[in-house]
């Protein structure tokens, strides 16, 4: 999680995550959930992910 968290402290417009919960624990992917809503509101945030968990706060969700 300490990899993730340097990603939201950069001062990019846009963070792209390839699967960030993988090897999570649930206590872990709630709190990313929340830092993921926190960060949306000055990024463009871009996640590649197939956990439901973390698709259910995506403004739009894209399949290929």
């Amino acid at each position: 999680m300490a990899e993730i968290e340097k990603a939201f402290n950069k001062s990019a417009d846009v963070l792209i995550m390839d699967e960030p919960d993988n090897n999570l624990d649930v206590a872990a992917v709630a709190e990313l959930t929340e830092k993921i809503k926190s960060a949306r509101k000055n990024k463009i945030v871009l996640i590649i992910s197939h956990d439901e968990r973390i698709l259910n706060i995506a403004d739009e969700i894209v399949n290929f």
